[in-house]
């Protein structure tokens, strides 16, 4: 048995079989120690509060968030699946996606077998309820579909739009993906033995057409959508007056008071501090290499040499097969997707889409330049990858069992066990992760139980009307920075250690309230932790003479 040996054609024989049921048993210990965190828990409630009108027609308007998964948890509520199924749900999701890997990738057989342990289809789409976890199965079948010698190109049509409505990142990947699918369609027939009818591939476009509008209209910004929220200021998106016919803003009660003032901000590092120094254009290219460099690196390894590296030896590999473009998918999901939002969690993503290169080329393009050596060079880089990304899975899966990935569970418990019948005020998006374990709304002065990106709501701007009604509990965050940030990558833009959220602790400790509990929980990303987020509750101090602030009043 030649595992370095390309496979010619497909199965599944005892060997993948095993992997298989191998991969099953992991995930199933890592969901069973998961705590899911805030961004499981925003989905899970707004599918669970909202009716399908409702979920369709407003509230992805303000997630950013195309159909496919909401629609999936909107159902999965309806037959009763309690929230601590939803993993358990994701993992069943994940599941074809490593099958299709073992019956039909091209791949050498030590590939396949340890590429499903790596850290994204091991633990970060596997474990993490998010929409992510449909991405690797429908990419996979992507590829399958791209290499038959009979083309398909309605099916392939129905699988690429349904990537589309995954996410803003997987839709950019899929567009070139089946850009380049329509190129082989009509300009390389010799890649098929049969060619597909002008009928099917009309029919095709308009089907993809279909499902990238029926996506971009639900996620479409509401018209008072928060864009980009942070201690001192909130983006808004611009109003568009049609839209504001079919989603109108969300608003407060008549009598709510007025937004309070932003809150001063923490400085956020030197790196940002010294951008205002040059031209807007300038600025702006820094940031899409610095930005891009980072998305591009992130998911492969913490080493930029070795990443660099990786992608280095894929692009020579895919040059030696003449078939270089297919990394175009790769390279303009990261440049665009920097443009408009990444993190952590999308850059597997990016990789993904480059493995999805290597599959297309093995079972379509055979190597024509007389380059040998490029061949052992790349496998062994991809080698050392592959087992340092098995590592990665170890050390979050492991972490998960003894530390906790989000501290919405104790929060709720204690609250619940503590405070029966209090009027308790909540601050922060992450307050949401303990909404889900509860039975009703659990903070007064928030009007649902899922959190509302709306500029009019603005929950964290409205401290002074809840200090006002002199709350018995105050629930606020605290998020620390820690050392696994994509946005340092290459160089450091937020430092470790920051405190974003600090600004509102010293706000309600300013007012008589004081520290008593914190429950904290650590986001386990590659070798380390991304953020740890803590919950942190105050009371009122014994004795102290609240005063009641003006609404337009200093913070």
């Amino acid at each position: 048995m030649n595992l370095l040996a390309a496979r010619k054609g497909t199965g599944f024989d005892r060997f993948d079989a095993a992997v298989l049921a191998a991969y099953a048993g992991v995930l199933a210990w890592a969901i069973h120690h998961h705590q899911p965190f805030v961004d499981e828990a925003q989905a899970w409630v707004i599918a669970r509060d909202s009716s399908l009108h409702e979920l369709l027609f407003r509230r992805l308007h303000y997630e950013g968030c195309p159909a496919l998964w909401p629609l999936i948890l909107w159902v999965a509520t309806r037959l009763h699946l309690p929230y601590a199924g939803l993993n358990w749900l994701a993992g069943f999701l994940a599941l074809p996606g490593v099958f299709l890997l073992l019956r039909h990738a091209p791949f050498p057989r030590i590939f396949r077998w340890l590429f499903p342990f790596t850290f994204f289809l091991q633990y970060q789409y596997a474990v993490i309820a998010r929409p992510y976890v449909l991405f690797p199965g429908l990419l996979f079948a992507l590829c399958i579909l791209f290499t038959l010698s009979k083309p398909r190109p309605i099916f392939f049509a129905l699988v690429a739009g349904l990537l589309v409505n995954i996410s803003f990142q997987a839709a950019l990947i899929a567009a070139v993906f089946s850009l380049l699918y329509l190129r082989n369609l009509w300009l390389l027939p010799g890649h098929s033995t049969q060619r597909a009818s002008s009928r099917q591939i009309v029919a095709a476009v308009g089907l993809f057409v279909l499902l990238s509008a029926l996506s971009a209209a639900v996620a479409f910004p509401a018209p008072d959508v928060v864009l980009v929220s942070a201690p001192s200021k909130a983006v808004v998106a611009k109003p568009n007056a049609i839209l504001l016919k079919l989603v109108p803003e969300e608003r407060m009660p008549s009598g709510a008071a007025p937004l309070d003032p932003p809150l001063e901000s923490i400085a956020s590092g030197k790196a940002s501090q010294n951008a205002a120094d040059y031209p807007a254009i300038v600025r702006a290219a820094i940031a899409t290499i610095i930005l891009g460099a980072n998305a591009a690196c992130f998911p492969i390894a913490k080493s930029n040499l070795l990443a660099v590296c990786f992608l280095a030896c894929m692009l020579l590999w895919l040059w030696s097969r003449r078939c270089l473009y297919l990394a175009l998918p790769f390279f303009i999901a990261v440049l665009f997707s920097v443009q408009i939002v990444v993190f952590d969690y999308h850059t597997g993503l990016f990789l993904l889409a480059l493995v999805a290169a290597v599959w297309i080329a093995l079972e379509s393009f055979p190597p024509t330049r007389r380059t040998p050596w490029i061949q052992p060079l790349s496998g062994g880089v991809a080698i050392a990858v592959v087992l340092l990304q098995i590592g990665w899975s170890t050390h979050c899966i492991r972490s998960e069992t003894f530390a906790p990935y989000d501290p919405g569970r104790e929060t709720e418990a204690f609250l619940v066990g503590n405070f029966p019948g209090k009027r308790i005020a909540g601050f922060s998006y992450e307050s949401v992760s303990t909404q889900a374990y509860a039975k009703q709304n659990l903070f007064f002065n928030q009007p649902k139980a899922f959190w509302l990106w709306s500029i009019p709501v603005s929950i964290d701007r409205r401290r002074a009307e809840a200090l006002a009604q002199h709350p018995d509990v105050v629930v606020a965050g605290d998020l620390i920075t820690r050392e696994e940030l994509v946005f340092n990558q290459w160089i450091t833009i937020l430092p470790a250690g920051t405190h974003p959220y600090l600004p509102m602790l010293q706000f309600w400790q300013q007012h008589g309230y004081r520290i008593t509990h914190r429950f904290c929980g650590d986001r386990f990303v590659r070798m380390g932790v991304s953020d740890t987020f803590c919950e942190v509750i105050l009371e009122p101090v014994p004795g102290y003479v609240a005063v009641t602030l003006s609404s337009q009043g200093p913070r």
